[in-house]
């Protein structure tokens, strides 16, 4: 919701509020009232294309478990609705790589499936899809204080899955491992310890086998993130925000670049109609003074935009930002703070505007990923703890003008009518009682399930949208008042 359509709405309740006082304001002049506000204060994007779906636990094994640095991506969708994540968890005495996957675009979900079976711990997994059922993911192995990028690939959509492959040298301390896949091109980066360096490495026949790894850049160090653009376009940057491009699928590269400020922790984005999205946690206030930044490019990383802050330089981010965005223009960042929440910022004009910083996991989100899928939905992943465990946790968004169900139930367009509409206690759907409905607030934010005989009793004075469960329908508008 942009920062307009909220101090709206604080106008709408203050004037309720005062004028109330002082004339019989009926419910129906309310809405007249608000209406005539501006179209652009209930129209806005951000509030009638907005849906956050449930928090889904993902594990429940009461055994401590987490996701890779959010530099690696730990979730990715393929173009069939395969909702992939990976992790790595203890509950077998030793950090294994775990998967798990819903194959109805994040419905409904599979068992967790062990993926590694070593002595050694193997933590930090990242995750990418390419065509025809390929899935790969690569992780690090710990000996001491030697590290080991290894890698594993599924043919078949996560249902079985190979042996394990080295990718780094034995000799090396390889850590923090990037994936991303293109088609049959599957790309890995990660960092060497002792030589400071990046490393690159590639497949071209679908991870079956890999070239040998070699230094990427002059200047390139810890924590790569690695994102595909246009055919054949790769991008990385590093930890420090060095950022360095291939348009040819890796065989040539142009020079390190330095186009960021002050950063301490970085993440990439790349869509296929040369947009470019990146983030990353910003000291340029003070060694104790983080702020979260975005910048973005329109022509595949030739030039970029100038910093945007996206928060108040504020010491009790802990940064670790992502972003997911589409060819809409609508763009999703999340980043972690203190105590323990996800918070969540989003634009829908391709950056120029963005709507205010919300706790979107209050208290026990930390260390979120997220990727888009090519409906425009967002898949967000991230470790929680209200169980008092470390499990992970798993929520979608999706535009209203996606379907809320599995792909292989055919959707269909409804038109409904709500009485009373404004109401004060509940309203009703006449003719469609016992049906379910969903209620969401001016954030996107579900609020309930409710049958269309009595909707909105439990929720507090405000507007609401509603809509129908499993079903394609425009959403309603409703409004409590007191």
């Amino acid at each position: 919701m942009t920062v307009r359509g909220f101090v709206g709405l604080q106008l709408i309740a203050k004037s309720y509020k005062r004028f109330s006082r002082f004339s019989r304001l009926t419910p129906h002049s309310l809405l007249l009232a608000v209406l005539s506000l501006s179209p652009q204060l209930l129209g806005t994007p951000a509030v009638v294309n907005a849906q956050w779906g449930p928090d889904v636990p993902l594990t429940n094994s009461a055994s401590n478990r987490n996701l890779s640095v959010s530099t690696a991506r730990c979730v990715a969708i393929d173009t069939n609705g395969f909702v992939h994540v990976v992790w790595f968890d203890h509950r077998d005495g030793n950090d294994e790589i775990y998967y798990t996957r819903s194959t109805d675009w994040g419905v409904t979900w599979g068992p967790n499936v062990r993926l590694t079976y070593d002595s050694l711990p193997s933590q930090y997994p990242t995750i990418a899809v390419g065509e025809s059922g390929l899935v790969h993911v690569a992780w690090e192995q710990t000996k001491g204080d030697s590290y080991r990028v290894y890698y594993k690939r599924s043919t078949d959509s996560g249902n079985t899955w190979g042996s394990d492959s080295l990718l780094s040298d034995i000799m090396t301390r390889s850590a923090d491992p990037a994936l991303a896949a293109e088609g049959n091109h599957v790309y890995a980066v990660w960092f060497e310890i002792y030589v400071r360096r990046v490393y690159f490495c590639r497949s071209l026949d679908g991870g079956y086998t890999w070239e040998a790894p070699y230094i990427l850049g002059n200047a390139l160090w810890m924590f790569p993130s690695i994102a595909l653009g246009r055919t054949g376009n790769i991008h990385i940057i590093d930890y420090r925000f060095r950022y360095i491009r291939s348009s040819d699928f890796g065989n040539t590269w142009s020079r390190d670049t330095f186009p960021f400020g002050p950063v301490v922790h970085g993440y990439i984005e790349a869509l296929t109609n040369s947009h470019l999205y990146v983030v990353w946690t910003d000291q340029r206030g003070g060694p104790w003074l983080t702020a979260i930044y975005f910048k973005k490019s329109s022509d595949g990383g030739i030039n970029w935009a100038p910093d945007q802050g996206l928060t108040q330089s504020d010491s009790i981010i802990k940064g670790e930002p992502v972003v997911a965005g589409d060819t809409s223009g609508r763009i999703h960042v999340f980043y972690s703070m203190e105590p323990d929440d996800v918070m969540y910022v989003c634009s829908t004009d391709g950056g120029t505007t963005w709507g205010p910083n919300v706790a979107l996991v209050p208290g026990t989100g930390l260390h979120p990923h997220a990727s888009a899928d090519c409906r425009g939905q967002i898949h967000l992943v991230w470790v929680d703890t209200r169980s008092g465990n470390q499990e992970i946790y798993y929520k979608r968004w999706q535009p209203f003008s996606g379907v809320e169900v599995s792909p292989s139930h055919e959707s269909r367009v409804t038109s409904y009518k709500v009485f009373p509409n404004p109401f004060t206690s509940f309203t009703t759907l006449p003719g469609h009682e016992t049906e379910r409905f969903a209620l969401y607030d001016i954030s996107g934010k579900r609020v309930g399930t409710y049958r269309g005989e009595k909707v909105g009793s439990d929720v507090p004075p405000g507007v609401y949208f509603l809509r129908p469960t499993g079903q394609y329908s425009k959403p309603l508008r409703v409004v409590k008042v007191r």
